[in-house]
């Protein structure tokens, strides 16, 4: 594959948006991505006897600031749909011929200048080490992979760091340092932040004096273990899953979240599981200060509401955490899940937004969040359309509804969420199989109403990707065989 002369293009500002605008552009074989703020828009665009790739920046929601093109061998329909994504912070993008087993990868950088292209890779050596791993934890030129193996005796965990050898070339790695685990009762590992510093984990122990949830601290320099921090101290009572953490970079503290699982209720070795007949969900913070102490500690629950559909909201996962350090007010934005009958099949249903004053919390007190209503009339009407159904999550088995928690996206329904001072709205995604439609919706609710409003439907196969920021949706769509057009939709607005 021969690639060509790189043309810039000074950028272009457009009207400012109010609702929505749409914008079309002649490419094939489209993709969008968010990166470093931005969102960029990549395909093929066909010429007389070649075609070029042609990347579009855009700043939110609609100013379009730049874009590139490189001229290439053969038309848009000898090539797959591009892809791309964002690792090791570069905005990488990968377009490939349909009768060849080798793909070319454009790289670029913050500036949106090109630092690389790599031609003609074979497919398995494309980021071969990040394909094998379902986590994808990479910090500036550093990967980390928690890596498993078993033997006669036991299982042994451990945690590796590889760094990046070269940017210009597809990307391949040296093994840095490996930190053992110990080996004895062990049942996962997870990591759950990267910074400069520290790799943070969360560790299960399934058995023995040192059963629970954990916290690990370790050196990223060195792989050295700074210490291990037991956040479950009745393991025997509750399994603490987790949410999210936030590190406190000012006051180098974590926080971490979750729900806890009562094991009369939620036992993976009896193989149990009736968290939907719980009357309460049972949340915990924990706060670990820079000297790896836990400083604080809370337990706090939500009544649960179970509707004359047999409906509970019985899972609550925070997906979104923010703390303020001047008044240590913590936010979290918590989404719940329902199941119907069956305890494997989970479905979004409702977001909640709570703020919590850490000076408050006491360690030897529990807390009960007031006036929690997770269901409406409208969720019940949407619960008997069959559509609903289709967007249930199947776990499969108890064991994975703690890797759940795990997911970046859990919900295939809920988009965003914007919680105002007032108001919620929520950006809902549902899929109509019926009709092969998408319609995309906007819930607000208020002290006194829940309103739902239809914003754009489209055929699914229409469909490239969206990105979501708190105020604009950016929906790509193929609408005919050369054009791609943005759908730029203030959905707050609208």
């Amino acid at each position: 594959m021969k690639l060509y002369k790189i043309f810039f293009f000074n950028f272009i500002v457009l009207p400012f948006l109010n609702v929505s605008q749409s914008l079309n552009f002649n490419i094939k074989n489209a993709h969008l991505t968010p990166f470093n703020g931005n969102y960029y828009l990549a395909g093929i665009e066909d010429n007389i006897n070649y075609c070029k790739i042609k990347v579009y920046k855009f700043k939110f929601p609609n100013k379009l600031i730049d874009s590139i093109e490189i001229k290439v061998d053969g038309q848009s329909n000898d090539y797959f749909q591009t892809a791309s994504d964002t690792v090791h912070d570069f905005l990488n993008i990968y377009f490939q011929k349909k009768k060849s087993d080798k793909t070319s990868i454009i790289r670029l950088n913050k500036g949106f200048k090109i630092t690389a292209t790599i031609q003609n890779i074979d497919i398995q050596k494309v980021n071969n080490l990040l394909n094998f791993e379902n986590e994808k934890n990479y910090f500036n030129h550093a990967y980390y992979a928690i890596k498993k193996s078993n033997d006669t005796s036991n299982a042994q965990f451990f945690l590796d760091k590889y760094i990046l050898i070269d940017t210009l070339k597809n990307f391949e790695y040296k093994l840095a340092w490996q930190f053992p685990f110990e080996r004895s009762n062990i049942e996962w590992a997870h990591i759950i932040l990267l910074n400069k510093l520290y790799v943070f984990l969360f560790v299960k122990i399934n058995n023995g004096l040192k059963k629970g949830e954990w916290i690990l601290k370790i050196k990223t320099d060195s792989g050295t273990l700074i210490k291990g921090i037991k956040i479950n101290n009745t393991p025997n009572q509750f399994t603490y899953c987790y949410g999210n953490c936030i590190f406190d970079s000012i006051n180098q503290k974590l926080l971490v979240t979750g729900q806890m699982l009562p094991t009369k209720n939620f036992n993976i070795q009896a193989n149990l599981n009736t968290l939907n007949t719980l009357s309460l969900s049972s949340q915990y913070i924990v706060e670990i200060d820079s000297s790896n102490e836990i400083t604080n500690r809370a337990i706090f629950t939500f009544p649960i509401i179970q509707n004359k559909n047999n409906v509970s909201a019985c899972f609550l996962h925070p997906n979104y955490l923010s703390l303020s350090t001047t008044n240590n007010i913590l936010k979290i934005v918590y989404d719940s899940y329902f199941t119907i009958k069956n305890p494997l099949l989970y479905a979004y249903y409702n977001t909640l937004c709570v703020n919590f004053d850490l000076t408050q919390f006491s360690t030897d007190k529990k807390y009960t969040v007031q006036q929690t209503q997770f269901f409406t009339k409208l969720h019940e009407d949407q619960i008997k359309n069959k559509s609903v159904y289709e967007n249930f999550i199947n776990i499969e088995s108890n064991n994975n509804l703690e890797k759940f928690c795990f997911l970046k996206e859990q919900s295939p329904i809920k988009l965003a969420s914007v919680n105002l001072t007032d108001s919620t709205y929520l950006l809902l995604k549902h899929s109509n199989k019926d009709n092969s439609t998408i319609n995309l919706s906007k819930i607000l609710v208020d002290a006194n109403k829940i309103n739902e409003i239809n914003i754009l439907s489209f055929n699914q196969s229409e469909l490239i990707n969206l990105v979501i920021s708190s105020n604009f949706a950016i929906i790509a769509l193929n609408v005919n065989s050369f054009d791609t057009k943005l759908k730029i939709i203030n959905w707050i607005k609208n």
